[in-house]
């Protein structure tokens, strides 16, 4: 399975041999010089790459993979343009050319895919609020308040008043018949007894 490095490691390793490489050029001998201006080439490339670990962002990233291929055939070249026979040279020299053109290999250069993806990440909310229901309209304050039957008194009160009157008349007449009756016999009664002081005819 192939490695997938991001961009900033391969720079943070660059910079790690391009220290090491300059460092040790002083024991390269004949070879020291390029040693030297080979490795400050790579910290160079290293700090200028359009990378989170960039000083300066001035290459871009397919331009630094290019500049990676030079890069490994200066340092192939550094011993045998220079006829040094030190075997620090040769060892330091192979070394470095072999790990960067490893990084080379196994670097992620392309930033595209997460740009793709992080266009189309909104699209995933948006599904989710079409989904939801309408909630129906509120009826409004006139609408629900139920009519009050303002009528309903009035006409329960004129129905009582209208059968107390019934009931007073029908009381008055009642009343009245009976009064009328109870004198009509009580007339009659009184003229019918035989007065007390009268005495009875003997010759009748």
């Amino acid at each position: 399975m192939r490695i997938r490095l991001p961009l900033w490691i391969h720079q943070l390793v660059e910079y790690l041999l391009a220290v090491l490489i300059v460092t040790q050029s002083i024991n390269a001998g004949k070879a020291a010089t390029f040693m030297a201006v080979t490795g400050g080439l790579l910290f160079v490339l290293a700090a200028t790459t359009d990378a989170s670990m960039g000083a300066v962002r001035w290459i871009p990233p397919k331009l630094h993979r290019l500049l990676d291929v030079a890069v490994i055939g200066a340092l192939v070249a550094a011993p045998i343009v220079s006829g040094s026979t030190e075997p620090i040279a040769w060892a330091l020299c192979f070394l470095g050319a072999a790990a960067v053109a490893w990084l080379n290999w196994h670097t992620q250069w392309s930033r595209g895919s997460r740009r793709t993806v992080a266009s189309k990440a909104p699209a995933e909310p948006v599904a989710a609020t079409e989904s939801i229901p309408a909630l129906p309209d509120r009826p409004s304050a006139t609408e629900s308040a139920a009519p009050a039957p303002a009528q309903a008194p009035a006409t329960t009160a004129a129905s009582l008043g209208e059968s107390a009157r019934n009931l007073g008349k029908t009381v008055d007449r009642t009343t009245r018949g009976a009064s009328r009756a109870a004198g009509r016999i009580y007339g009659r009664a009184r003229a019918q007894r035989p007065d007390k002081g009268e005495k009875p005819d003997p010759t009748a």
